[in-house]
């Protein structure tokens, strides 16, 4: 393996570009076979055309059958494609989301030392007594961490406005308000295609308005649409968040490793 490869496999961006490439070969196999049907009609097409005389009446029926067929899977390559890249949306924001969680796990347990622990949170003396090193006692923070009952101090990776405080009162990581901003829509669109049959609602709306972010795409009643350029910009807002935690974790000098 080259230094370059393991340098990428050892940052956060690597993984997650890593996970984002894994998801794209869904889109690379129906492009294909959508190539593949585009490229066997325009061939039918000259063969027809090459016919006799005798046989043209039965050439042009043909030619529209095929026509027809033609722009009915052209259609069909739109409605589907949208409804892959919804799916492949849910799977970015799904593994965007794990390999955060397992991100900041992994920093609290290696930095344990570092970490800015509320005065509020209750740890159980009898098993702090019991922890014999550092990983036993990072791995009982973050178990109570992510039971917490309080649902505004609880480990929260499906809210960006959460994660943002998240990182920064735990870690002192810094996270653009902008783009988690941005990246709170696309988290919202997963919500909605999971659990509302990508029905958008009254909830929805609400939400990205208390975010400060346009609603006028969006029509309450109607299916949400998510289409390739929905998909990349995701991908890319994604790719420059993860590149955020990497810098941090060296500003920091936090250690880390995948």
């Amino acid at each position: 393996m080259t230094e370059d490869k393991i340098n990428k496999a050892e940052t956060v961006s690597g993984q997650f570009q890593a996970s984002a490439a894994e998801i794209d070969t869904i889109f690379d196999s129906y492009r294909e076979l959508h190539n593949i049907y585009a490229t066997s009609f325009g061939r039918l097409e000259v063969e027809l055309d090459g016919l006799p005389a005798p046989y043209k009446k039965k050439v042009e029926n043909a030619k529209k059958v095929f026509k027809n067929v033609k722009s009915t899977v052209d259609g069909r390559q739109i409605e589907i494609s949208d409804q892959l890249y919804a799916q492949g949306l849910v799977l970015l924001v799904g593994a965007a989301e794990s390999i955060t969680k397992e991100m900041f796990h992994n920093l609290l347990v290696r930095n344990i030392r570092k970490i800015t622990l509320k005065d509020k949170l209750s740890l159980p003396v009898n098993e702090v007594l019991k922890a014999k090193t550092d990983e036993e006692l990072a791995e009982l923070v973050f178990g109570v961490l992510a039971s917490e009952g309080n649902p505004t101090e609880k480990l929260n990776f499906q809210n960006m406005q959460q994660l943002q405080g998240i990182m920064k009162g735990y870690l002192k990581i810094n996270l653009e308000h902008a783009l988690m901003a941005e990246l709170h829509e696309y988290w919202q669109v997963r919500h909605i295609v999971i659990h509302n049959a990508s029905i958008i609602d009254q909830q929805f709306l609400d939400n990205l308005t208390k975010a400060k972010l346009s609603t006028e795409r969006y029509v309450v009643g109607e299916k949400v649409k998510v289409t390739k350029e929905d998909y990349d910009k995701c991908s890319s807002l994604l790719i420059l968040l993860f590149e955020s935690f990497d810098a941090e974790i060296e500003r920091l000098k936090l250690n880390y490793a995948a």
